[in-house]
């Protein structure tokens, strides 16, 4: 009859202990974080975050802001690897979240949080590079500027004008979609009253200002998506 290992039923314990601990930590910089977005300038900081990842999830874009402020390609360190890229020794991981499911006791599916350690380029050997990104109006098949940004916009008031007592708050938070466009591609941003919108957060959720802001990048992002896929269209039928 084989034995357990009473080393190997220790290590386990010790691997779920830090694994609970990181996350434990994770909500507490993600909680705190949210806090600060009562700031209009660490709202805009945020913004500045969540423009170079328009993709992520504003809880980690807020993660990578409190880590990592200044990132500008954030990889695991097995994506890096998988390139030949590898990450300098003693450089401290960037904790983000990452989806997951599992399976309940009645057979169906449950979605759930779990830790995801990533580097940024420039803890890596490959310092110095950067991501290939043409200027926009060297993109074939794109929107002009004006007309991007216009989407934008029109998308993000549909989301947000649920009632036109709440117009005000819905044009400023269309700027916000804009706005994190507009830097995304390098484009001239618009003047967002930072200010403004931090106020709509006062005495709100944490979970709830994050949705909100999702709301915000999702409609920046959803534009972004279609056009791109529109421009790959044109692309293949001219070939």
């Amino acid at each position: 009859m084989n034995q357990v290992n009473s080393s190997d039923t220790f290590d386990r314990e010790v691997y779920k202990t830090r694994k609970r601990e990181e996350k434990d930590r994770i909500f507490e910089m993600l909680s705190e974080e949210t806090q600060k977005l009562l700031d209009p300038e660490k709202l805009k900081a945020y913004a500045d975050v969540q423009a170079r990842f328009l993709r992520s999830s504003v809880s980690n874009a807020l993660l990578i802001g409190r880590q990592r402020p200044e990132a500008t390609w954030i990889r695991s360190f097995d994506d890096w690897k998988n390139d030949s890229i590898f990450v300098n020794k003693g450089e401290k991981a960037i904790l983000m979240l990452k989806p997951v499911t599992y399976e309940r006791p009645d057979g169906s599916q449950g979605f759930a949080s779990d830790v995801s350690k990533n580097f940024d380029v420039t803890q890596t050997t490959a310092m110095g590079r950067t991501i290939s990104r043409k200027e926009y109006h060297e993109m074939s098949g794109m929107l002009s500027p004006e007309e991007l940004l216009g989407a934008v916009r029109q998308r993000a008031m549909t989301t947000f004008v649920r009632d036109e007592a709440f117009r005000g708050r819905a044009v400023n938070m269309a700027d916000l979609s804009v706005y994190l466009m507009a830097k995304y591609y390098r484009l001239d941003p618009p003047d967002v009253d930072f200010e403004r919108v931090a106020r709509f957060f006062e005495g709100r959720k944490e979970k709830d200002v994050r949705r909100e802001l999702t709301a915000v990048k999702t409609a920046a992002d959803e534009v972004n998506r279609e056009m791109l896929a529109r421009a790959r269209d044109g692309r293949e039928n001219e070939r």
